[in-house]
Formats: C-alpha cells, structure tokens, sequence
C-alpha cells in the first residue's frame, strides 16, 4: 500500500514539475517572440530603402526642367567637339555646363539636342520645384507617390529606362539629383 502511495506520490510531484517547467519555457518563448518583433521594428526603421519607379510623364517633365535651368547664366559652358558615332563626316558638341557643384552635360547634333547627364548638388538648387535641401515628405507630396520613409536612393526612369533619375536622400533631406540618359 505504501509503495502505491509513492508511486502516486512521485508521478504527481514529477507532473506538476512538468507543469511548471512547460510554464516557463512557454514564457521564455514568449519573451523571446516579443523581442525578436521589438528587433525587427527597429531594423525596419534602421534599414534605409532602395526603390525604384516608373513614371514617363514625370522623367519627361524633368528634362524639360533641365533645359530650363541649363539656360541660367550662373553657369560655365565648355564646348567640345566630336565626332558623331554614325557619320564620320559631322562633327557635333558636348556642351558641358557647370555651376558650384551643378553639372549638367548635353549632347548637341544639328537637328536636336539630348541631355546626356546631370548633377544637382548645391544647395538649393531647384528643378520643378524639387530643391536641394528640402524635406522627403515634401519630396513626396510633389513627387504624388507613396514611396517609404526610410528611402536614400530612389530612381525614377521612363518605361525603357533610356532616362533615369536617381534622387539621393541622407536623413530625410534630399541632398543630391542625378540624371543619366541613354545616348546612341
């Protein structure tokens, strides 16, 4: 009789130790859970972005802006001549501009004009309406897409992504704008 009443004795003694060690791991699990999603907000928030769109109207709307602004007076030219690539017998130009730290590079043949490259970096400088310096949430609300706030580089180019524009964010300031287009 007695070794019955051990024998209970024991497999309750170990079952709430069960119990009470299952507690404890599901607790420790838990607290692990929560600060495995408290790390992953955190490196949601540390992690900056890289993001690219596709907006024809908007790339168009921008090289027609830098046109405009390489008319500025502000601006050094250098012409070089070169030869073109298809006809040996043309010489065309690459009008190099520059201002502080603004470059803008256009390519002129006889019939038209191409905007081959550009930096704007001073501080500042505007194109539509898009400055140096400004917010990202300002950025965003010109721009009329939603893009993330942790965004340091984002690249807006046309369909056949000829024409690309990056934008260069450093702590929600936009601090630099660079173009580069396809030339054939």
């Amino acid at each position: 009789m007695k070794q019955r009443y051990y024998f209970i004795f024991i497999v309750i003694f170990f079952s709430i130790g069960w119990k009470e060690t299952n507690q404890v791991r599901k607790q420790n699990l838990t607290d692990y859970s929560l600060k495995k999603i408290e790390n992953l907000g955190k490196l949601q928030e540390d992690t900056s972005a890289i993001d690219t769109l596709i907006n024809d109207d908007f790339v168009h709307s921008c090289i027609k802006g830098m046109f405009v602004k390489a008319r500025d007076k502000s601006f050094r030219k250098v012409m070089i001549f070169v030869e073109n690539k298809h006809n040996k017998d043309i010489t065309d130009t690459v009008i190099n501009l520059s201002f502080k730290l603004d470059e803008i590079v256009i390519y002129s043949s006889k019939n038209n004009k191409i905007l081959r490259s550009a930096r704007i970096k001073n501080d500042g400088s505007e194109l539509n309406n898009i400055r140096i310096g400004m917010k990202l949430s300002n950025f965003k609300d010109i721009l009329g897409e939603d893009i993330s706030n942790q965004i340091e580089l984002l690249t807006v180019s046309n369909l056949e992504q000829t024409n690309r524009f990056d934008f260069q964010f450093r702590n929600k300031i936009l601090a630099e704008i660079n173009y580069d287009g396809y030339l054939d």
